[in-house]
C-alpha cells in the first residue's frame, strides 16, 4: 500500500500528521516496507523554514525523515520515500515538480491511498519517456482510493488564496477531471465539499486520532511548567486569515459588547498571516492575548487551565485539531456545519448557529467543566475505529466495479 500525500512534517497540517498516523497504523500485523509513505521533499530553504519554521530547516530528505522518526517513535516498519516539490504562495500549499507514478517501483504499485487526489493531479509533469507519460495512478495501481481533505473552492471565494492563477469555480471542474480520471473510489471526510464524482463518492471520516491525545486513568493532570497558562481558551493550527481568526475578532468584539471585558485567548502555531493577525489582535487594548508559536498539540492534553479549544472556521473539511481536543477530554467551540458534523455527538462539543450562541457556549463553557470520554465515543475517535471506518468506504460493490 502507498499512501502519497501533499504535505510532510514538521508541518503540522492535517495533510503531513494524518497520512502519517494511517500509514503507523496500517503496518501493523504486515511485514516491513509494506506501507509506503510518499511524502515531499522542499529543495529550497527559504521555503522549508516559511511552511516548517525556522528552526526545522533540513539539508536532506534523510535528515527530515529522521526528524519524523523521531517524532513518531514507531517507524520501524513504515518506508518513508520523497518526492521533489515546491511551495506555492499564490495556493498556500505544496506541488510535485516530478510525475510522482514514475518514482513507484512496479512491485510496490498495488493499492495506492491519495490524500488529496484532486491536488496531487492538478498539476502534472510528465516525464521524458512517452510510454511513462502514459501512466497515470489507475493505470499503475490495482485500486487507487482518493481522499478528500481540503476545502479548496471555498478557500478561494472567501480569501482568493490562487485566483491569480484559477477561478474557484474552473478549479472545481478541474478537480472533477482529475478524480475521475485517476481514482476507484472517492472519500468525502465530509460533507462541505461538493460533489467531484457521485458514481465513486462516499461520505465518511476516516480520521482518528494519536494514542497519546487520549487521557489515562492514572492521569495527574500536572502538565510540563512551561505550558502552565491562566487561559482556559486556545486556537492551535494555522496562524492564516482561512481559519477563522476574522470571525474569532468578531465574537471577541461581541464578547467584550455583551460582558465588559475580552475574553483571554492563547494561539498556538504560525503562517503567513501571523503578522497581520497578531496586529489585529494588538489593535485591541485590553485584549489578554498570548502567541507561542509552533507547539505539538499533544503537549497541551494535561494543562487544566487549556479546556477549551476554540476554532471557528468554516473552510474545513474535517478538522483534526477539533478531534485531537475531543480526545483530550476539552470542550471545544465550533460552527454547526457540514464540516463538523461528526464531531457533534459528542458531549463536549459544544456547537453554535449564531455570534450570539457562541458567545454563550463560550460562557457556559469558562464556567463548567467538560465530562469524561466514555469508551464508546473513544473509540470512535481512535484510528483504529477511523481505519475500520476506511476498509468500509474504500469497498466497491461488483455492480459498481
Amino acid at each position: 500500500i502507498c499512501i502519497v500525500t501533499t504535505a510532510g512534517l514538521p508541518w503540522r497540517t492535517g495533510t503531513a500528521v494524518n497520512p502519517l498516523a494511517r500509514a503507523l497504523y496500517l503496518t501493523r500485523g504486515r511485514p516491513k516496507h509494506h506501507i509506503t509513505l510518499l511524502i515531499p521533499w522542499l529543495e529550497n530553504s527559504e521555503e522549508q523554514s516559511k511552511v516548517y519554521g525556522s528552526s526545522n530547516v533540513f539539508s536532506s530528505p534523510e535528515e527530515q525523515k529522521v526528524w519524523i522518526q523521531t517524532y513518531a517513535r514507531e517507524l520501524d516498519n513504515l518506508q518513508i520515500s520523497f518526492y521533489p516539490a515546491k511551495y506555492h504562495n499564490s495556493f498556500g500549499s505544496i506541488f510535485a515538480t516530478v510525475d510522482i507514478c514514475t518514482l513507484i517501483p512496479k512491485n510496490e504499485a498495488d493499492i495506492a491511498i491519495l490524500e488529496e487526489p484532486e491536488h496531487l493531479t492538478w498539476f502534472r509533469s510528465l516525464p521524458i519517456s512517452t510510454e511513462e507519460a502514459m501512466i497515470g495512478w489507475t493505470a499503475k495501481f490495482s485500486y487507487v482510493v482518493g481522499i478528500l481533505h481540503t476545502n479548496y473552492s471555498a478557500y478561494m471565494k472567501q480569501y482568493g488564496l490562487g485566483t491569480s492563477i484559477v477561478t474557484a469555480s474552473a478549479l472545481q471542474a478541474l478537480s472533477s477531471v482529475c478524480v475521475k480520471a485517476y481514482t476507484h473510489r472517492l472519500i468525502r471526510l465530509s460533507a462541505t465539499l461538493p460533489e467531484l464524482d457521485a458514481s465513486k463518492e462516499v461520505t465518511c471520516n476516516v480520521h482518528g486520532v494519536r494514542s497519546e491525545f487520549f487521557v489515562k486513568d492514572d492521569d495527574s493532570g500536572n502538565g510540563d511548567d512551561l505550558f502552565v497558562l491562566e487561559q482556559p481558551i486556545y486556537f492551535i493550527g494555522k496562524v492564516i486569515w482561512a481559519k477563522g481568526f476574522d470571525k474569532l475578532l468578531e465574537i471577541e468584539d461581541l464578547y467584550r459588547k455583551e460582558n465588559g471585558e475580552y475574553f483571554p485567548i492563547t494561539i498556538y502555531g504560525d503562517g503567513p498571516d501571523f503578522d497581520a493577525i497578531s496586529r489585529a489582535f494588538l489593535g485591541r487594548g485590553g485584549l489578554a492575548r498570548v502567541f507561542l508559536g509552533v507547539k505539538d498539540h499533544a503537549l497541551l492534553r494535561d494543562i487544566p487551565q487549556h479546556k477549551i479549544f476554540i476554532n471557528l472556521s468554516i473552510t474545513e473539511v474535517l478538522c483534526t485539531t477539533t478531534a485531537e481536543a475531543l480526545a483530550m477530554g476539552k470542550f471545544v467551540i465550533i460552527p454547526n456545519h457540514p464540516s463538523n458534523t461528526f464531531f457533534l455527538q459528542f458531549p463536549n462539543c459544544l456547537a453554535y448557529e449564531t455570534k450570539s450562541e457562541c458567545v454563550e457556549k463560550i460562557k457556559f463553557a469558562l464556567e463548567n467543566d467538560p465530562v469524561p470520554l466514555s469508551a464508546e465515543d473513544k473509540y470512535k475517535l481512535t484510528w483504529e475505529g477511523a481505519n475500520l471506518r476506511l476498509y468500509e468506504a474504500s469497498a466497491m460493490t461488483e455492480a459498481e466495479a
